[in-house]
């Protein structure tokens, strides 16, 4: 739904609500593999995942002022989502998560014809973004301390390993105490509260820029000469300053 309105001839105030979704799918996993086996362990949710739903919301305006010469727009804007789909790597192959979280921001955009020939530009987006309650082992993370731990298979099972603190008993699968390995059978590392955390691949502070264009006119010239193949173009560009 859109509702837009025209204040006055140069200031229009908008609103949308909106509500989508993406489909879901299977994750390329074989139906052996140890990431389905809870024995060794797997989820046997990882075989698909499910679609994802978002509600969003924006509210923003459209301004020209100084006579025409400067346009000035904003728009704020907050999304919910139920189950995002989110990928994961897990012994080498990208795996979509379902995840439920938020997003939210603000996008600016500035515009101005200062002179005949020069024109200033600008734009700034903020943005934020916070999973839901959600918890997951980090594969690059197996200890949950940013150490350089490590996991060490012992007949099936996994065990993590800090080559600082101790040895592994590499074929002494068997004594285990005293080796520096903290016991933990069947699953990939230790489960870690990701609640509270920003979504992957999203930054959280603003990113601006501005630009200052000095306005040129620009005469293209082009020539063409015969080939075994056809016409070849030279193009060249001429500017002068106003």
């Amino acid at each position: 739904m859109n509702i837009a309105w025209n204040m006055t001839d140069d200031l229009l105030l908008f609103t949308q609500l909106s509500t989508s979704f993406t489909s879901g799918g299977f994750n390329p996993l074989a139906t052996n593999s140890p990431a389905l086996d809870p024995a060794q362990g797997g989820d046997p949710s990882l075989a698909y995942f499910e679609p994802a739903f978002i509600d969003a919301i924006e509210v923003g305006f459209k301004s020209t002022l100084l006579e025409g010469t400067m346009t000035l727009n904003g728009t704020a804007f907050y999304y919910d989502y139920k189950d995002r789909q989110t990928s994961k790597i897990v012994n080498q192959t990208s795996l979509n998560l379902n995840v439920d979280g938020s997003v939210y921001g603000f996008e600016g955009e500035f515009n101005w014809a200062a002179t005949d020939a020069l024109l200033l530009t600008a734009q700034v987006s903020l943005l934020e973004t916070e999973i839901d309650s959600f918890s997951d082992y980090d594969t690059a993370n197996v200890a949950g301390n940013y150490s350089t731990a490590l996991l060490f298979d012992c007949l099936g099972d996994n065990y993590v390993f800090d080559p600082v603190n101790g040895t592994a008993p590499v074929g002494q699968c068997s004594v285990l105490a005293g080796s520096g390995l903290d016991a933990i059978p069947g699953v990939p590392g230790v489960a870690q509260d990701l609640t509270g955390n920003e979504f992957p691949g999203s930054p959280n502070a603003a990113s601006t820029s501005a630009q200052a264009t000095r306005l040129v006119s620009t005469i293209w010239i082009s020539l063409y000469r015969p080939t075994t193949t056809g016409r070849t173009a030279i193009t060249r560009a001429y500017s002068t300053t106003p």
